[in-house]
């Protein structure tokens, strides 16, 4: 029975729609990480999770830390023959074969050599060909897609059976083998490149028979006999991509539904050069071009994502693509000629990172994050140390860098910028190292400079020197500096007045952090003397200490932050001490420390969720805090810790005090030495893929 293939062709434009919640970001591995060469080939990942590369110059095995490279040696006689490597695959017995340009190889585990098979046809003649592909059928056959012919290797008898040769006229070579792949009846597909006569062949092993696509055929119709990559979706739709004519898709009866094709316009295929098709795990289909990077179709949406080789240090490595390759667990691997490989994680998008990049100027303009602040118009506000201040823009993931000018007045003090806030009155408060307070009207991305206090206190030179700044509910501005201590704003005589903490003698009233409570309470931390309260109506001041012989009080006096979560828990964490409970009946403290499963002691800032969890910033990563209420009073709460490292897409380990925000959509900013993390918590899903573990070496007495 013939296959009626649709003559109408569909041509569809490429829309491009880059949220910054689904975008991919990409990481890299490349020559100066082990990689032994940048020209990438293709992957596959084993059994064990071993993902092995292979590249114009060796065959590596990547264990996700480091490299393990299989090169040619004309000194050795059992190492790989070629170190070009072309195809690799792993059968379902998990042999591992590789294919190269002088013919078949198997990994021997045992004894980590590669081993090579002499390429004998069923004549017992030796076959002097290029392998380039290689595929294990549903009735465990090993196909052999070669530079002329297609082989069925005989594991039994190590023999090379030719198909699809042509008895009438035995000089008619099968053309180079460009695809192989297998539908859901198990018919299999063969495609072609550099052949006039057809371009892709569709095998029933049952009953060894075959129909032959080609151009100039009125009923199996191709766009041209020149195809380079092949794939079946998950819908048993046929992806064909042509050397010089796009795509065309045909269904699960063979009829053309579709073609994808450059149309000289921004929003079409940029590349009619299709060199490589995969489907993810999203039901995505990623589509690489030779010189123009990739294009993601979601088929929901009939929309299409642009991916190229930008500045940017998250961008692909290269815009010519070899193979994309979809591991068991998920992640997209990207064969880039002449850069490496290009991976992208959707783990490591947990937690979306942005970071400085030198040669991007649309990115942030310092490494270490000291502190958020959200505007009225709900554009995010970062300050760093050395970098001086960016505005972000959530909604178009652009930055805006201010800094330091001496030959501007109106510029930032300095760039060394601590603690930074966003007032009502579509104002931005900056404090700096060395540099006092400057105060700026935000205009659109325009900072317009009102009034810099060198000196918090102009009878202290010391005052200059800015950790906090807080803006109360009813717009009260409260100061804390490194040494000279608390100080609020008289708004009438707009100068600052300095409150004191305590009636003793300091030389040194270092506050750490500034907020309110909901019972118009301020809360001040110090190095000092610990904790304070100020009733606000009162004045009446209340110190809360370290005292060794009182196991309920606080761990010690380094307090980083202070926080009031919806339930109106007073919850404290600092430096060494984890976090801590504050019951304000008794005036004590629960402790939760790394024996209960917090990550690090050392707290450096706190914020909750919509569903009531904790997430805590610490110097090792990550923890979220789901408050167990089961069989438990309000001061003895039961705490389970959720850790993320930077395994999940951390910026770093460490994370900076005052460094942490909750917007009003509700995400949450984390920033340590190297940029910041942004999530919304509902998104942090645990990942069910169990990876397999193997040792791969021991050392004795290190």
């Amino acid at each position: 029975m013939k296959i009626t293939i649709l003559f109408s062709i569909l041509i569809l434009s490429f829309h491009i729609t880059i949220a910054h919640t689904e975008a991919m970001t990409f990481n890299n591995l490349t020559t100066g990480m082990g990689l032994s060469h940048g020209d990438v080939r293709c992957f596959y990942e084993d059994h064990d999770g071993f993902l092995w590369i292979g590249t114009a110059d060796g065959l590596n095995k990547y264990d996700g830390i480091g490299f393990t490279v299989f090169k040619h040696d004309i000194k050795d006689s059992t190492s790989i023959p070629y170190s070009y490597i072309n195809c690799i695959y792993e059968d379902k017995q998990n042999n591992l074969w590789i294919g190269l340009p002088t013919g078949l190889c198997r990994y021997n585990r045992d004894k980590n050599k590669v081993e090579k098979f002499s390429m004998i046809d069923s004549n017992n003649k030796n076959i002097d060909n290029q392998i380039n592909q290689l595929f294990e059928d549903k009735s465990g056959r090993l196909w052999i897609g070669c530079d002329f012919g297609i082989y069925l290797f005989d594991r039994e008898s190590n023999r090379f059976i030719e198909y699809f040769q042509n008895q009438q006229k035995p000089s008619d070579k099968i053309p180079e083998c460009t695809g192989i792949c297998q539908d859901k009846n198990g018919m299999l597909w063969f495609s072609f490149l550099y052949n006039k006569n057809y371009g892709l062949i569709k095998y029933n092993p049952e009953t060894n028979t075959d129909i032959r696509y080609s151009a100039n055929d009125p009923v199996y119709k191709l766009k041209e006999n020149d195809i380079i990559s092949l794939m079946i979706d998950n819908q048993d739709k046929l992806w064909i991509g042509y050397y010089t004519m796009g795509i065309d898709v045909l269904n699960e009866k063979r009829e053309l539904i579709a073609s994808y094709k450059n149309i000289n316009n921004d929003e079409s295929l940029g590349n009619n050069t299709i060199s490589a098709i995969a489907q993810n795990k999203n039901e995505q289909i990623l589509i690489g071009t030779m010189g123009n990077g990739i294009k993601v179709f979601n088929p929901d949406a009939k929309t299409f994502d642009n991916y190229t080789s930008t500045k940017s240090d998250n961008s692909l490595l290269s815009n010519s693509i070899q193979d994309i390759y979809i591991s068991p667990d998920g992640i997209v691997w990207i064969a880039c000629w002449g850069g490496g490989v290009s991976f992208y994680d959707k783990r490591f998008e947990r937690f979306i990172h942005y970071k400085q990049e030198s040669q991007n100027e649309n990115s942030l303009s310092g490494s270490s994050v000291t502190c958020f602040t959200e505007d009225v118009d709900g554009n995010i506000w970062i300050s760093t140390d050395g970098g001086g201040i960016n505005k972000y823009n959530p909604q178009t993931n652009k930055f805006k860098n201010f800094r330091s000018n001496s030959n501007d007045p109106q510029s930032l003090t300095n760039d060394k910028v601590l603690a930074i806030e966003a007032d009502k009155k579509g104002g931005l408060w900056a404090g700096m190292w060395q540099g006092g307070l400057n105060y700026f009207k935000i205009e659109g991305d325009r900072l317009i400079l009102k009034k810099k206090y060198e000196f918090v206190d102009k009878n202290d030179l010391n005052s200059n020197c800015i950790f906090n700044i807080y803006n109360t509910p009813d717009n009260e501005l409260w100061v804390g500096n490194y040494s000279t201590g608390l100080y609020k704003l008289n708004s009438a005589t707009e100068k600052f007045n300095s409150i004191e903490l305590s009636d003793e003698h300091l030389n040194y009233n270092s506050i750490r952090y500034i907020t309110s409570d909901s019972y118009n309470n301020m809360w001040i931390s110090s190095e000092t003397f610990g904790l304070v309260k100020i009733n606000r109506e009162t004045g009446e001041m209340e110190r809360f200490i370290h005292d060794e012989e009182d196991s309920t009080s606080l761990i010690n006096l380094s307090i980083n932050v202070i926080f009031e979560d919806s339930k109106k828990r007073l919850w404290v964490g600092g430096d060494g001490c984890g976090i801590n409970l504050f019951n304000p009946k008794t005036k004590t403290f629960t402790h939760y420390l790394t024996e209960q499963g917090l990550p690090d002691n050392s707290v450096q800032g706190i914020l909750e969720d919509g569903q009531g969890n904790l997430w805590i910033s610490t110097l090792a990563g990550i923890s979220k805090a789901t408050i167990d209420t089961t069989n438990s009073t309000n001061s003895q709460l039961k705490l389970r810790f959720k850790n993320f490292t930077v395994q999940d897409g951390l910026q770093g380990k460490v994370f900076n005090r005052w460094a942490y925000l909750k917007s009003s959509n509700g995400e949450m900013y984390f920033g340590g030495l190297n940029g910041f993390n942004v999530f919304f918590p509902d998104s942090i899903k645990d990942n069910s893929f169990v990876p397999p573990v193997h040792l791969t070496d021991i050392l004795l007495f290190n």
